[in-house]
């Protein structure tokens, strides 16, 4: 299988492992999807740190899909509708002290929400490219991808930042918080050269 923005299948493979583990259970797969877009946002971010501190290995501002397999194109199409759902999801005013407390981050709330009618509303070309081959491999990859060109994207770039700047709140299969068990996949996505892909 081919690499994902620099990321080898397989250490996305293991990480879906993981989170489907903890996150889904035997529950619906396209739970999956909002977090792995997490976990390409923060493979993103720190490629950045990383160029950002002066790491003279990268010469690149982010991390970029190197292959011509019609990824970069499903993505952008695919994060312009996301976005476009996730900005409509405007949450009513006053929702209350207790939904505040249990949904701090309304940016994630919203675009968790976003994924659940993602499919049906995408360009009939994205369609194509997520049924072509084997569609859950591309749905992974296709989620991965949109959470690493939402940094820089121009319809996307605020809405994350705004997400990034307050906690989000992963659930389990049960309904229970399980962000500590779930660290470690999101730490395993930070920029390493001993297996990020070598740029071209």
């Amino acid at each position: 299988m081919q690499p994902t923005y620099q990321v080898p299948w397989e250490k996305l493979e293991s990480a879906c492992v993981t989170l489907r583990k903890e996150i889904v259970g035997d529950g619906d797969f396209g739970r999956l999807l909002p977090v792995l877009f997490l976990c390409g946002l923060r493979f993103q971010f720190s490629y950045f740190v990383a160029r950002d501190s002066g790491n003279t290995n990268l010469r690149q501002g982010g991390a970029g899909h190197l292959i011509d397999d019609g990824l970069s194109e499903a993505c952008e199409s695919g994060l312009r509708t996301l976005m476009r759902f996730s900005k409509s999801r405007k949450l009513r005013e006053p929702m209350g002290k207790d939904f505040e407390k249990t949904f701090v981050n309304p940016e994630w709330l919203c675009l968790t929400l976003a994924f659940l009618g993602l499919y049906p509303a995408l360009h009939i070309r994205v369609q194509k490219w997520i049924e072509h081959g084997d569609r859950q491999t591309n749905l992974i990859r296709f989620s991965f991808g949109m959470g690493v060109e939402s940094l820089w994207f121009s319809s996307s770039n605020r809405y994350v930042h705004k997400l990034m700047k307050q906690p989000v709140c992963l659930l389990d299969w049960k309904g229970e918080p399980c962000n500590e068990r779930v660290k470690g996949v999101f730490d395993s996505f930070v920029w390493d050269p001993d297996w990020v892909l070598p740029e071209v």
